[in-house]
């Protein structure tokens, strides 16, 4: 003969126990008080017990204003449309992103060549002030010479 089961009478004695200590009724802690019993068996006994205890804040110790009961549920509400323009925005979103992306790369690629462009003009300049500095002197030397021819 098998041994005898876990009853539900038997987790509602040990969750009332529980709950009479301040400590919140769990499977584990059931089990641990019942010394007993397999988690598939007290689970299922449990959650129904719970389910007879009401679904109201104060059968859960906590307040039940209906004022503050309308607030959070106000606040739910809220809570729920802005989470859900979210996630409604979050494709649109990711493509801005995407785009942004895409267009800082550019802009960077741009400028890069810009820079190129400016190493190289100033490379020229620098050139072309020598170039300048040299042709000056060439202009002073032939005047210089023609002075010296036409007297």
């Amino acid at each position: 003969m098998g041994r005898p089961g876990i009853t539900y009478q038997d987790v509602e004695r040990a969750a009332l126990q529980l709950k009479e200590k301040g400590v919140n009724p769990t499977v584990d802690a059931v089990r641990t008080l019942l010394g007993t019993g397999s988690k598939s068996t007290i689970a299922p006994n449990l959650q129904r017990w719970k389910a007879s205890q009401g679904d109201s804040f104060a059968s859960r110790g906590l307040p039940s204003d209906p004022d503050l009961m309308a607030f959070l549920k106000k606040m739910f509400g809220q809570l729920q449309t802005v989470s859900q323009s979210v996630e409604n925005s979050a494709p649109e979103l990711i493509a801005a992103y995407r785009a942004l992306e895409s267009e800082r790369q550019r802009l960077k690629a741009d400028i890069s060549i810009l820079e190129k462009r400016l190493a190289r003009s100033d490379k020229d300049r620098m050139f072309l002030k020598q170039e300048r500095v040299t042709l000056k002197e060439e202009l002073r030397a032939l005047q210089q010479e023609l002075r010296e021819n036409c007297h």
